[in-house]
Formats: C-alpha cells, sequence, structure tokens
C-alpha cells in the first residue's frame, strides 16, 4: 500500500514540476542562456513560482511526517501565492478528506472544477466526494 501511494506521490510531484516547466514567457530563452554563461533545459523559476513551489514541498515533508495540520497551513501559504491552481487545490481537498472534515473537502475541490474545468483530478475528487455523500 505504501508503494501505491509513493507511486502517486511521484506521479502528483511530476505533473507539478512539468506544470511550473511549461509556463510560456517564464524561462530563460537560450541567448539569455549563453549570455549568462551557461546553458539549461529547465527554465529558471520566478520568484513566486519558487515560493510556491517551496510551500508544496514543505507540505509533502509535513505529510511524510504525519503531521496534517502542518501540511494543511503548508498547502495554505502555496494556495494565497498561487490562487488558481488546480492541483494545489485538488491536494488540499485530499487532506480535508484525510482529516475527516467533508465540507471543506467538497468547497476546495469544486473550486478547482471550476478553476480549470478540464483538469481530471479534480473531477475525479468531486466524483467521489458526491458518490461518498449520496448526491447526484
Amino acid at each position: 500500500m505504501i508503494a501505491f501511494y509513493r507511486c502517486w506521490f511521484w506521479f502528483y510531484l511530476f505533473i507539478f514540476v512539468a506544470g511550473c516547466a511549461s509556463i510560456s514567457g517564464q524561462g530563460t530563452t537560450d541567448s539569455e542562456a549563453r549570455r549568462d554563461g551557461y546553458l539549461t533545459l529547465v527554465p529558471r523559476l520566478t520568484y513566486q513560482q519558487s515560493d510556491v513551489y517551496y510551500s508544496y514541498l514543505t507540505a509533502q515533508q509535513y505529510l511524510r511526517s504525519n503531521k496534517t495540520d502542518k501540511a494543511i497551513e503548508a498547502y495554505s501559504l502555496a494556495l494565497k501565492q498561487d490562487p488558481q491552481s488546480p492541483f494545489l487545490m485538488t491536494e488540499m481537498a485530499t487532506l480535508y478528506l484525510r482529516q475527516g472534515n467533508t465540507e471543506k473537502a467538497l468547497e476546495m475541490a469544486q473550486q478547482a472544477s471550476k478553476a480549470t474545468p478540464f483538469y481530471e483530478l479534480a473531477h475525479m475528487l468531486l466524483g467521489g466526494l458526491y458518490a461518498g455523500l449520496g448526491k447526484p
């Protein structure tokens, strides 16, 4: 069972990093990289992106230590820095669900599905919550 969660952790981490790297106009161009004396395949993170990433990784460390309350605080900070991130909203909803706070989990999942209508994980979580609550 632990291997299953590890697999999902790395999957979510990959999706998050790939999402950060694919934001247009935020990376280093080849000419800027050559001017700075190095060539990189990974775009530089902006100050805001690095803060969000730091908060996300802090939350992950708290989760590994079974400190769900602290993880929710770290995710809240990341969500303040990137309020339109459906990934962070879905993660928060999952943590609220883990705590047994179904109302907040439902609210976060709804926000995530509204923020990005094509984000499948938010819709899957929302569908699971509705099914568990017996709502159509």
